[in-house]
């Protein structure tokens, strides 16, 4: 009806770097501690987890 689209980003993945494939959709479900942490990656690290968005 309203084609929203959702994922998660609770990854076991080691992450390295660019755009987490999660925040590409329009709702993104998750702990806090894991979008505080993304935030750093982007804010400190320059990794550009949150791909723009």
């Amino acid at each position: 009806m309203f084609n929203l689209q959702c994922a998660h980003n609770n990854d076991k993945a080691v992450y390295l770097s660019g755009p987490k494939i999660c925040y590409k959709r329009q709702i993104v479900y998750g702990e806090a501690a894991q979008f505080q942490f993304d935030t750093l990656r982007i804010e400190y690290a320059q990794l550009n987890t949150l791909a723009g968005g």
